[in-house]
């Protein structure tokens, strides 16, 4: 099993700029039935996976954009551990502009993770001292283009982030609790501690 899991599922059912697409009662019901599709599927999904990792005395973390719905869905409540927010601008992320001048992009985005180096390490956010580039272009389809440009993390976020998780640190014991209560309330019956001899399972039982 990895030491590390960093889960970035997709944020664009979560969008704030999907509720502008509600026009209609059909519109309304479709995105709906899609956020509670991409909830059931890969959301809890990520939650299993951050409580497992947790569980078994491991680190997890999940990115996503600070303004998408999804973190106030019922999968990330309660979770254990540390949240970041930070703008990208702040570790060189940068896009082609209208002018086609390459600029900083604020790009707001959060994460949350079992460990503090890395919660201490993506968590800049932008002092506005400088031009930033605008996602939403002149031309038709253009923003999308630099939307979908936007979407992967760029080097030196990326670089900042492989060197906080490379940081040595031993897990909080807060996991071991939260992933027992998880497996019991979907399995419903006795949890397999899965260690090794009497003091581990001592460990993880307290």
């Amino acid at each position: 099993m990895p030491d590390e899991v960093f889960m970035a599922p997709t944020c664009a059912p979560w969008s704030p700029m999907q509720n502008a697409n509600m026009e209609d009662e059909r519109t309304c019901e479709q995105i709906q039935q899609l956020r509670d599709w991409h909830h059931r599927v890969h959301v809890k999904f990520c939650r299993r996976i951050y409580l497992k990792q947790l569980g078994e005395g491991r680190h997890a973390h999940v990115e996503q954009p600070t303004p998408a719905l999804s973190w106030r869905t019922a999968a990330p409540k309660d979770l254990p551990g540390h949240r970041a927010r930070f703008h990208q601008c702040q570790y060189g992320c940068v896009c082609l502009d209208n002018d086609e001048t390459w600029k900083p992009v604020r790009k707001d985005t959060d994460i949350f993770t079992s460990k503090a180096a890395v919660a201490e390490a993506m968590n800049r956010l932008c002092p506005g001292d400088h031009q930033r580039c605008r996602l939403e272009g002149h031309m038709k389809g253009f923003g999308a283009l630099k939307t979908s440009y936007m979407e992967d993390n760029q080097p030196a976020i990326s670089a900042t982030l492989a060197a906080a998780l490379a940081t040595p640190e031993v897990p909080h014991p807060w996991g071991f609790g939260f992933a027992a209560q998880e497996i019991k309330e979907h399995v419903g019956k006795m949890v397999d501690l899965h260690v090794e001899g009497k003091a581990e399972a001592l460990r993880v039982v307290q």
